[in-house]
C-alpha cells in the first residue's frame, strides 16, 4: 500500500467515522427534543442534499461552457496541508494562472478545476506533471461561464474526489431529512 492509499483511506475512515458520530447525535436529538423539534432538524438535511445537488449541477454545467484562448502567465505545484493526530496529510494541487478575453474585458484565473484544490495528490511528482504541461506564454483553451466571464477553468467538472464526496452530501442529507421527518411522523402518533 502507498503512501497516497494510506492518506486516503485514512481520510476516508475520518470522514465515515464523523458521519457516524453525527448520525448518533442526530438521532439521539431528535428523539429527545419533542413533538415539533424534529422540523429543526429536516432544515440541516435539507441543506446538505442542496450543497451536494449544486456542486453537481455546477460541474455538469461547466462542461457545456464557451471555450475561450487563454494565455498561460505561470504554473505551479501548491500545497494544503491537513492537521492529523499522528502526522499531517501534505496534499499537492496545481495552480496555473491564466489570462484571457471574456465578456467586456480581460481577466485572469488560477482555478484549474471548478473547485480550488481539487484534482489534488499526495504525491508531488503527480501534480507536477499536470504543472509541467503549462508553459508560460502557451496559449490553452478555458471554460468560461456565460453568467460570469470572470469564472474561467481549465478542467470542466470535478474530481473523483469531490464528485464523490458531492453524492455523498446528497445521500446524506435525504437520509437525514427522512430520519427527521420519520421522527416527526413516529412522535404525532
Amino acid at each position: 500500500m502507498t503512501s497516497v492509499d494510506r492518506g486516503i483511506q485514512a481520510q476516508s475512515i475520518k470522514q465515515f467515522l464523523l458521519w457516524a458520530v453525527g448520525l448518533s447525535a442526530f438521532i439521539l436529538a431528535a428523539f429527545s427534543l419533542g413533538s415539533k423539534a424534529w422540523v429543526l432538524l429536516v432544515v440541516p438535511g435539507i441543506g446538505l442534499c442542496f450543497i451536494g445537488a449544486r456542486r453537481i449541477v455546477d460541474a455538469r454545467s461547466a462542461r457545456s461552457w464557451p471555450q475561450v484562448p487563454a494565455v498561460v502567465l505561470e504554473s505551479k505545484v501548491k500545497q494544503h496541508i491537513e492537521p492529523e493526530k499522528y502526522s499531517p496529510l501534505v496534499y499537492f494541487y496545481p495552480e496555473v494562472m491564466l489570462k484571457y478575453q471574456a465578456g467586456s474585458g480581460e481577466h485572469e484565473t488560477s482555478t484549474y478545476g471548478l473547485i480550488k484544490g481539487d484534482y489534488r495528490s499526495l504525491e508531488k511528482s503527480d501534480i507536477e506533471k499536470i504543472a509541467t504541461r503549462y508553459l508560460s506564454g502557451q496559449v490553452v483553451q478555458v471554460y468560461v461561464s456565460p453568467s460570469n466571464p470572470a469564472r474561467a477553468v481549465l478542467i470542466p467538472g470535478m474530481s473523483a474526489y469531490h464528485s464523490s464526496s458531492s453524492w455523498a452530501l446528497v445521500v446524506g442529507g435525504i437520509i437525514v431529512a427522512g430520519l427527521a421527518a420519520s421522527v416527526g411522523v413516529i412522535n404525532a402518533l
